[in-house]
């Protein structure tokens, strides 16, 4: 938990074998912004071809579901403009 948000995997009413990440604020509330950040080892794909596939989705009220992507070389420098 943090920041009061509570950070769970479901599988509940995802696609077919799939699972996602639920991000709530432990009062029940609508509280915005929430950030979910994921950090990836990508040394394993290093000169291979990569396919990125992504679904963001708001519960009720919200309006402006957003999915940045960045990517970042060994060094940290910002790959994406």
């Amino acid at each position: 938990i943090s920041n009061g948000f509570n950070i769970s995997i479901s599988d509940s009413g995802a696609f077919s074998g799939e699972k996602y990440i639920v991000l709530k604020h432990s009062t029940g509330k609508n509280i915005i912004p929430a950030t979910f950040y994921q950090q990836v080892d990508a040394n394993f794909y290093k000169n291979k071809k990569v396919k990125f596939e992504a679904m963001v989705r708001v519960g009720t009220g919200w309006n402006s579901p957003v999915l940045f992507i960045s990517a970042k070389n060994k060094n940290n420098i910002n790959l994406t403009s």
